[in-house]
């Protein structure tokens, strides 16, 4: 772990994120292999652009919660999104 470039420690997941790109209809089903305090990291073959605002709603310990970010960070595995959590609701 790069903890020195880390503002928060990192926790491993293998939680299920169904997420789609703001205004778009199509929906992805993908994994999270990591998340923070101020964000999360999905694995993914279709990472967004940098900048680009994505909507994701997955189930945390059977609770379900829609949370909104930025892609701030992407490569061939996937992209890492900070989190709105002023946008974080639980459903």
């Amino acid at each position: 772990m790069e903890s020195s470039r880390r503002r928060f420690l990192r926790v491993p997941s293998s939680a299920r994120v169904d997420w789609t790109l703001l205004g778009a209809c199509t929906h992805h089903i993908s994994t999270v292999r990591d998340w923070s305090r101020d964000g999360l990291f999905i694995d993914t073959s279709v990472p967004k652009e940098t900048g680009d605002v994505i909507r994701m709603r997955m189930e945390i310990q059977g609770v379900a919660v829609q949370l909104e970010g930025v892609v701030v960070r992407r490569c061939a595995r996937g992209m890492g999104v900070r989190v709105d959590g002023s946008c974080t609701r639980f459903l």
